[in-house]
């Protein structure tokens, strides 16, 4: 079980390993996101707003294409990547 992205106590993760709210595929990039969100949270707590943006500009180009690529496999029937 991992914590929260807000730094509050792990929630159970449910039957299976991972949250419930993110696939399996992605289970091991959870710390990836999780240190882009706190990399978003810095530069906004820092106040720099410009360094901000472009984090999350990273991050949604990142995720989008993750999210992608599962839609991908799901749509074509195929499961969970082992890589």
């Amino acid at each position: 079980m991992k914590g929260s992205c807000a730094g509050g106590p792990a929630q159970p993760s449910g039957p299976g390993p991972g949250a419930p709210w993110r696939a399996r595929t992605v289970d091991d990039t959870f710390d990836a996101t999780l240190a882009e969100h706190r990399a978003i949270t810095e530069a906004v707590r820092d106040g720099d707003s410009e360094t901000a943006r472009l984090r999350m500009l990273e991050h949604h180009v990142r995720d989008r294409d993750t999210r992608i690529r599962q839609k991908i496999r799901r749509d074509n029937g195929g499961g969970p990547r082992t890589d």
